[in-house]
């Protein structure tokens, strides 16, 4: 669920540092679109390591990578750290 949020409301919660950072709207979308297709791409894994694995393992994962990577963003100084840290780690940590 926190997840869903995030996807949600990345935007509204990462908007102002990126502005501050002199990030171009352009760099924004792409930041931004990229959190959303890593996720979706993600998705695509999910199933295949429930069945291999279990759901609670699988969601246990998710939640540690999905931690590391927000504790990461928090101290992000750039936005090509952003990206790495926000678009791709939590992305793909939709597990």
């Amino acid at each position: 669920m926190m997840i869903t949020m995030l996807g949600n409301s990345s935007g509204i919660l990462f908007l102002p540092q990126l502005l501050q950072w002199g990030a171009s709207s352009t760099t924004v979308a792409v930041l931004l679109n990229t959190y959303m297709v890593s996720r979706r791409l993600a998705g695509t894994v999910t199933a295949t390591l429930t069945k291999e694995f279990g759901f609670r393992r699988v969601a246990m994962t998710g939640a540690l990578l999905t931690a590391t990577c927000l504790t990461l963003t928090a101290f992000a100084t750039s936005p090509h750290y952003f990206f790495v840290s926000f678009s791709l780690g939590c992305g793909k940590s939709r597990l």
